[in-house]
């Protein structure tokens, strides 16, 4: 299976909200990802699953890249996707997904990073995850490591259109 790795869009910044959940995606991060996703259009033929970490910033990036991908089926939530979730429990949610399709995980940093490490058998982050940067890892299962297929950064993705 193929698996996409994005991080959320550039997201509100400032107190005003009563909880770091909360944040939506600001308007110019909205914008950008609207870009963006039409050149993750270019990059991910056909999904099986797409899920989101359930904080807000994340569920607003996944609805915007389903659609531009023609996604049609529910967008799911997971706690393993949130910013400090133990990657234990993301890599138990990774070994639930069917092998037969390709899946994308819309999260945050660290977590993003430190899973996308883990799942290609790197030591230490080897990718970085600027807000809006997609990866895509070739994986089998989480317990051999995956090959690293593509990063594509936020510009690369809007220049795709």
């Amino acid at each position: 299976m193929k698996l996409y790795l994005l991080r959320h869009a550039p997201a509100e910044e400032g107190s005003g909200y009563r909880t770091d959940s909360e944040r939506p995606l600001s308007d110019e991060g909205r914008e950008r990802m609207k870009l963006a996703a039409a050149g993750l259009a270019h990059c991910i033929e056909k999904l099986s699953s797409v899920t989101a970490s359930p904080l807000l910033r994340a569920r607003q990036t996944a609805e915007l890249a389903a659609q531009a991908i023609r996604y049609s089926g529910a967008i799911q939530t997971s706690k393993s996707l949130e910013p400090e979730a133990n990657i234990e429990g993301t890599l138990q949610y990774i070994e639930s997904l069917p092998r037969t399709g390709d899946h994308l995980l819309v999260g945050h940093m660290p977590n993003l990073a430190l899973l996308a490490a883990t799942l290609i058998g790197a030591r230490m982050p080897v990718v970085e995850f600027k807000r809006g940067t997609l990866v895509c890892i070739d994986l089998h299962t989480v317990a051999h490591p995956g090959t690293l297929k593509f990063v594509i950064a936020p510009g690369q993705l809007r220049r795709m259109r």
